[in-house]
């Protein structure tokens, strides 16, 4: 799998509720001679603020 970051919204049906999470894949820190990928994350609670990137090696 290709590595990611996304926010995903949630909805709880019975009270309405929403909530939102970050969902991230890195991909892999090593592949063959070369470097892989990895993720540098600023996380605030507010995920509105929360920062993510993927990085090269």
């Amino acid at each position: 799998m290709l590595y990611f970051v996304k926010q995903v919204l949630s909805v709880n049906e019975d009270t309405e509720e929403h909530k939102r999470f970050i969902c991230v894949n890195p991909g892999r820190l090593s592949k063959g001679i070369g470097g892989g990928t990895f993720v540098e994350l600023y996380y605030n609670e507010d995920t509105e603020k929360t920062k993510a990137f993927i990085m090269r090696i």
